[in-house]
């Protein structure tokens, strides 16, 4: 009985509302009979229903054969009244009203700060725009995603805005990568002229980025990772952006910036710090300070984005960082690949944002690591050879530094004993500590192992002009490259005894 009382109190309530929303245009429409008759068979069915005795999860649904225009009209009478945020700023009989669609900028976390324009409160607005803001914020709130984020509005080019929910709707991708690259195997060539917005969900909308694209870049033309440390001359082809932010933007930050491979979350906007807590923390700060720029680089099209030095100052100190942290640095161990991969991309893109190669002092290193290689293994056996070049008196330095700390007996071994030798700014002082390495291991390397003394004595010898943060990245190849003195010998070698 109690069921029954709440539910006639609800019709009562219902009743109400009509009279207080509908009833000058149930009268105007000559529908004020219809409207009663509709209550007291509401009354009626009620009545029926509790007179049932099986009524377990029972729902009564009534439908109502009326023309569409007085829907429309009994709806628009209805969220005037409940689509604004505060009644007594509403107007002309709810034509104009503060809209309750609120965004807001996470103003006090400074590396999520939008640093694009954005609209921080669309305030006062007329009825329409309301209504198409609160559709808008119940679509970009729902817990799985029914559009691209970021999403792009095209400016007066709807035929783009459809083929974009079409392509949604057809084939069920959410993301913008996957929509743009189903749009340009659909032959749409003209992607641009649109504004693009990315958000996230909190308490309110919360909008990290809006900005306008004149012409999106989806096609990259000669951009390749060469597979430079490991010494086999194969590559690996970026052909376009998104390839570009898989295999090239994430791998250097450490594969933190896209995560989970069937559903990729990315981390352009979020608050990174809950998530890594426990990685690298250096390649988290560069992560926060340094992602925006890539995020416009990609999806912006913006080639300004990235600085001439920008890419190398991240992945010098992402590999200096990952040494720092690492508790397994052993040759083929997860963090060892990832270093080669990190500084394969650093020397493979260069010269995409470093026209001239002044990062390296002008030199395409993709073309100069091969050689070093060749050179090393001629300085090692040839007697007549000696080192002519900064750049690779640093490799070959890597090279040897990393022969030597190999002789450790040290069960798990740390490469954190390489952290002196970056620190070394004078030929004196890097010097100095090579020979208190070589003190410190010399007992396990043969008195005539003749390929190492060469080298030793090359670069114990050498005096680079160059300073030695500069050479730090030829240096690393050297360290993670392939090493000469792990090769298996050749017919040239075989006399030395290690």
């Amino acid at each position: 009985m109690e069921k029954f009382d709440n539910l006639v109190k609800n019709l009562d309530t219902f009743n109400k509302l009509i009279k207080k929303y509908y009833s000058n245009f149930l009268h105007e429409k000559n529908l004020a009979k219809e409207s009663n008759d509709v209550l007291a068979l509401l009354h009626h069915l009620i009545e029926q229903v509790f007179s049932l005795k099986s009524r377990t999860n029972l729902k009564i649904t009534i439908f109502f054969n009326l023309p569409l225009e007085i829907y429309q009209k009994l709806s628009e009478f209805y969220f005037k009244d409940r689509i604004y945020n505060k009644s007594n700023f509403v107007f002309e009989n709810g034509e104009y009203g503060l809209t309750s669609f609120k965004i807001t900028t996470n103003e006090k976390k400074t590396f999520v700060v939008p640093k694009s324009s954005f609209v921080q409160s669309f305030n006062y607005t007329d009825f329409g725009t309301a209504i198409n803001l609160s559709i808008f914020e119940y679509i970009l709130r729902m817990k799985e995603p029914k559009i691209p984020n970021p999403l792009p509005l095209f400016i007066f080019q709807d035929q783009l805005n459809s083929k974009v929910i079409n392509t949604v709707r057809n084939t069920g991708y959410t993301s913008l990568r996957e929509v743009f690259i189903e749009l340009n195997d659909d032959h749409v060539r003209d992607l641009g002229n649109y504004y693009l917005l990315y958000w996230g969900k909190g308490k309110s909308i919360e909008v990290s980025d809006i900005d306008y694209v004149e012409k999106f870049r989806y096609k990259l033309e000669n951009v390749n990772i060469y597979h430079l440390l490991q010494n086999k001359g194969d590559r690996t082809s970026i052909s376009d952006i998104f390839e570009f932010e898989s295999n090239v933007v994430n791998p250097l930050f450490f594969n933190l910036l896209i995560t989970e491979k069937k559903k990729p979350s990315f981390h352009y906007f979020d608050d990174v710090d809950k998530f890594y807590s426990n990685k690298p923390h250096k390649i988290v700060a560069n992560l926060k300070n340094y992602r925006y720029s890539f995020y416009e680089y990609i999806y912006k099209s913006k080639s300004e984005a990235i600085s001439e030095s920008l890419v190398l100052n991240i992945a010098i100190s992402n590999v200096i960082d990952i040494i720092h942290s690492s508790k397994k640095l052993e040759c083929q161990s997860y963090d060892w690949i990832a270093i080669q991969n990190i500084l394969n991309i650093l020397f493979s893109i260069n010269q995409l944002f470093d026209k001239t190669n002044k990062n390296f002092g002008g030199r395409n290193m993709p073309s100069e690591i091969p050689k070093y290689f060749t050179q090393l293994n001629e300085l090692v056996n040839d007697p007549d050879k000696n080192l002519e070049d900064d750049y690779h008196y640093a490799f070959c330095a890597g090279q040897l530094i990393y022969y030597l700390l190999a002789q450790s007996q040290s069960g798990e071994k740390k490469h954190s004993l390489v952290e002196p030798f970056i620190n070394r700014t004078s030929v004196q002082a890097f010097n100095e500590q090579l020979i208190r390495v070589f003190n410190q291991y010399k007992h396990a390397i043969s008195f005539n192992f003749r390929r190492f003394n060469r080298l030793f004595e090359q670069v114990i010898g050498y005096k680079p002009e160059t300073s030695y943060k500069e050479l730090s990245s030829a240096f690393f190849a050297g360290y993670f490259g392939e090493n000469i003195f792990f090769q298996k010998q050749t017919d040239s070698t075989e006399g030395d005894l290690q």
